[in-house]
């Protein structure tokens, strides 16, 4: 037997493209759960205890319970590839989704091209932050918990730099897994912790690029 696959229309209300040079875009949708399809509020409330109580079907149809914002990253051009295997790492890092990636909610299909459906992620791109004096361990401490957390599910996440690790606060987050790879290789000897010190050094630079800058400033 086939593959059954199944095909939900979701309407959005607003879609914004993040970055100029990502086809990444930002969607709010007008009714992202099934329960906004429930019309009486004392059916609606009783259909919303079961789903809580049996948070096995929010997992096997995330579909139909989307936030009413999700972020639609469409396949680039002859990147099909890389689409398949970021969906594959998604899959493969299920419960990790939240917590040190995004939900990734399933596939659509955007302006006719194919597209992944994940969840926002509200914080700062390392990219953007320069990092205090003092706050090194801190940093430390967060990018290798997310890299360990990473290597436990052997992935190795191939795209690493500022641009695609966000701090959320107690927390970092990384995004763009289609050129993540499996290896067993353990957390102490793997590409992974050579990737959170390659961060932390990056961070480190920035940082003292800035106290440069502000001594030329002093200086002028």
């Amino acid at each position: 037997m086939g593959k059954i696959e199944r095909i939900l229309l979701v309407v959005a209300t607003i879609a914004e493209r993040i970055d100029p040079q990502r086809t990444v875009y930002r969607l709010k949708i007008k009714k992202p759960s099934i329960l906004d399809y429930i019309p009486i509020p004392f059916i609606r409330s009783v259909f919303e205890k079961i789903f809580n109580f049996y948070p096995c079907l929010k997992i096997s149809h995330p579909e139909w319970f989307l936030p009413p914002t999700v972020i639609l990253k469409k396949c680039k051009p002859d990147w099909d590839d890389e689409f398949e295997v970021e969906k594959r790492i998604y899959r493969r890092l299920q419960l990790l989704q939240g917590r040190f990636i995004p939900y990734f909610y399933g596939e659509a299909i955007y302006n006719g091209s194919s597209a992944l459906v994940l969840s926002e992620i509200i914080g700062r791109r390392l990219f953007n932050i320069t990092m205090e004096h003092g706050e090194d361990a801190e940093f430390e401490r967060k990018l290798e918990e997310v890299y360990t957390a990473l290597t436990s599910y052997r992935v190795i996440h191939g795209d690493t730099k500022l641009d695609n690790a966000m701090d959320v606060g107690d927390r970092i987050m990384v995004i763009d897994l289609q050129q993540a790879i499996i290896d067993e290789t353990e957390f102490a000897r793997s590409t992974n912790r050579g990737n959170a010190r390659g961060l932390l050094c990056d961070l480190q630079l920035n940082c003292q690029y800035e106290d440069e800058a502000r001594q030329r400033k002093r200086r002028d």
